[in-house]
């Protein structure tokens, strides 16, 4: 990840999710540059793993919920 993806480690799922969908649209509507479509196209890659973390992370979650509707120990 880049410098900059390094600040996206910290964006909730709901923005980061957010911040996708503005960037394919813009890639899909737009008329950019090949420059700029890259960076673009890096960007929306490093958001696709901070979004992937986060549900890897709530599914983990969940499949230590037992029985009883307690969650087991949890480790991040």
């Amino acid at each position: 990840m880049s410098a900059n993806s390094k600040d996206l480690k910290n964006l909730s799922f709901e923005k980061s999710l957010k911040m996708l969908e503005e960037i394919l649209e813009k890639i899909e509507s737009s008329n950019i540059g090949l420059n700029e479509l890259v960076d673009d196209y890096a960007k929306a890659q490093d958001l696709l793993k901070v979004c992937r973390a986060h549900l890897d992370n709530a599914e983990l979650k969940i499949s230590q919920i037992k029985q009883d509707g307690t969650l087991s120990e949890f480790k991040e």
